[in-house]
């Protein structure tokens, strides 16, 4: 199992390498059209700042840095999928923020992470 899942990173790091525009900008329209539906799915309730707001927000914060020390430091064959995918959880933090009643801002600065850190690991590379 270990062994396929390798294979796939691989692959799908290569992948990623060979159509780095293209993905990025897939990547961007899928991240903000996912906020747009949960926004709208959302009521327009006032909610606050709690607990969960700022544990999101510190892990988006941790994603940034775990994104600059994977740049370095993952396997040649899989650091860009590693990279690119942990780019994505800032918004992935937001969003489940957001549907457990933190404000509709904590997703908005996710997804905007989560473009800024893609971008940067396309632009970057491997």
């Amino acid at each position: 199992m270990a062994g396929a899942f390798q294979g796939l990173a691989e692959r799908l790091s290569r992948f990623l390498s060979r159509h780095r525009l293209p993905s990025f900008l897939f990547t961007a329209v899928a991240l903000v059209l996912v906020a747009d539906a949960v926004r709208r799915a959302l009521s327009d309730s006032d909610a606050g700042a709690d607990a969960l707001t700022w544990a999101a927000l510190a892990l988006m914060a941790y994603a940034v840095v775990a994104v600059l020390f994977l740049q370095r430091r993952a396997p040649d064959n899989v650091r860009l999928v590693t990279a690119w995918f942990i780019g994505l959880s800032p918004a992935l933090y937001g969003m489940t923020a957001t549907i457990v009643g933190s404000p509709l801002v904590v997703m908005w600065i996710g997804v905007v992470v989560a473009i800024g850190l893609v971008g940067w690991v396309a632009l970057r590379g491997a």
